[in-house]
């Protein structure tokens, strides 16, 4: 699947799933399109794992153990690891968000950051990837693709005005103009009125 159409097929349940979190959608889409290829990996397809999620020893969930491309001290290299499977993309989406709703995300600054790039930033410092060029690799997807405009709310608090918003203001303004004109326009009939009964 090309990757427009991927990114499309997926940004309703990654906004969805980080709605009222603090979670930027555009990163979670990034991360997915990165992290499964544009959903063509053999996880994403037959397991439903987006994000190459890792079954640790505290998921009680189903497990499949694949090859792992890793980086080891600057060396990337393959490793057999446990990966978590899921019944339905839509689970791999809320999932991700429960894991970076977690302390040690939320220490550092995931779930806090005020753009999609300061997120990005944030979980290579958390560790979430052994890949060095993780974050820059994720803003890179982002801006490529504009995934910003899934953002929604985060859009609007980072200062961009939505279409809707804009011309609210200036239907406002308008009013505003109509207003002084007809009170200006009043006026000079009160006074014109007042100068002529006086004659």
């Amino acid at each position: 699947m090309a990757a427009p159409a991927y990114i499309s097929s997926i940004a309703p349940s990654a906004q969805k799933a980080v709605a009222g979190t603090g979670l930027h959608a555009s990163v979670m889409i990034a991360q997915a399109a990165l992290e499964s290829g544009n959903g063509q990996s053999l996880l994403a397809r037959k397991y439903n794992n987006h994000f190459g999620v890792k079954a640790g020893s505290g998921w009680s969930g189903g497990a499949v153990r694949l090859d792992s491309a890793e980086v080891r001290n600057g060396r990337s290299v393959m490793e057999k690891s446990p990966f978590r499977v899921y019944s339905s993309a839509a689970d791999s989406f809320a999932d991700q968000v429960k894991l970076l709703q977690g302390s040690h995300y939320r220490a550092a600054g995931v779930t806090s950051a005020a753009t999609p790039e300061a997120e990005a930033q944030a979980l290579q410092k958390a560790g979430y990837a052994t890949d060095p060029q993780y974050a820059a690799k994720l803003i890179a997807i982002i801006n490529q693709y504009n995934l910003k405009q899934y953002d929604g709310a985060h859009a609007a608090q980072s200062g961009s005005t939505p279409a809707g918003a804009s011309q609210k203001k200036s239907v406002l303004a308008m009013d505003k103009t109509k207003i002084i004109y007809i009170a200006v326009a009043a006026l000079i009939g009160l006074i014109l009125y007042a100068a002529y009964t006086e004659i």
